[in-house]
Order: C-alpha cells, then structure tokens, then sequence
C-alpha cells in the first residue's frame, strides 16, 4: 500500500532551497510522489531532511544540519513497522534455533542408534566368539579321543601282527613235521 510522500507532498520534487527556485528529485519517494505506508514524516525535522537548530562545533555556529533520524530523506519507518520487522526476525530467528535444534536432536538419535548397533555387533561378536571357544574344546577333545583310539588301534594292530606271526610260524611248522 502507498500514501502520497509526506517529504514533498506528493510532487516527487522538493526546492534545494527555499529562497530560490531551484527543485530536485524528492530523495524519499525518488521522484514517484508515492511511499509505501510503512513510512511516516520524521519528527525530528518534521519531514524536511535537515534540523533548522544551530549548532556549534569547534566554535563554529552550523545551521540547517543533516538529520540524523531520516539521514536527510524526510521520512523514517513507522514504529508499527518497526515492531513488525523485529517480530519476523524474532520469528525468523525461533525458526533458525528449532531447526537446528531438530538437526541436532536427529543427529542425537543417529549417532545413539549407530551407538546401539555397534553395541549389538560387539555382544554377537562376544557370543560368536565363545561359540567357537566351544567348538575348539570340543574339538580337542575329539582329537585327543581320536589319538588314544588311534594308538589303541595301534596297538591293537602290532597284536594282530603278533598273532599272525606266530600262526605262520606254527603253520609253516606243522607243514615241516608233516
């Protein structure tokens, strides 16, 4: 929405100075003789651009100084607008803080879930682990088993040996006697 510029009145032109009639392109509408209704006249100058106190600096008497509310524009935001820009960035802001406060809380939630699986590996790991300390016990076992039936049968074997030695010899005996 626009309203017709409070610095010139709606002309788009100001006089440069007022004794004489030289106008310039209005500095706050820019020459559209229209601002948007987020501005008002500054008080300060009462919409002029410039103070008409005096001043003194370093012993100098200075009149007709640049006013530092509208910076010589005339016109300043309205304090509704000002109120209304700080709420958006206010706004803005909470939006900034919950969104990164959601990123964190998701990269929480990664990390402890990453944490868990971790955990559940090592704890498979550690039951895998005792698994096979099992199977090799048991598989020792079996060996030294195996090495006692083997030299059983090993022994066994020679006494087989033994034995028919000893009937070759009694047959080839009784061949020689017969």
């Amino acid at each position: 929405m626009t309203q017709p510029c409070p610095r010139c009145g709606g002309r788009g032109t100001i006089s440069s100075i007022e004794d004489l009639q030289i106008t310039i392109t209005c500095p706050a509408c820019k020459g559209s003789s229209n601002i948007s209704t987020d501005y008002i006249q500054c008080q300060s100058c009462r919409g002029i651009g410039y103070t008409s106190t005096n001043h003194q600096y370093n012993g100098k008497l200075i009149t007709g100084t640049v006013c530092v509310s509208c910076n010589k524009l005339g016109i300043v935001k309205s304090p509704q607008t000002i109120f209304r820009e700080q709420q958006a960035k206010q706004q803005a802001e909470q939006r900034a803080i919950s969104q990164r406060l959601q990123q964190e809380q998701e990269l929480t939630r990664q990390a402890n879930l990453a944490i868990k699986q971790r955990d559940q590996q090592i704890a498979d790991l550690k039951q895998r682990e005792l698994l096979l300390i099992e199977q090799i016990t048991e598989n020792k076992k079996k060996i030294a088993e195996m090495e006692k039936l083997g030299q059983q049968q090993q022994a066994n074997y020679l006494e087989l040996l033994k034995l028919h030695l000893k009937l070759q010899e009694e047959l080839i005996s009784l061949k020689q006697t017969s």
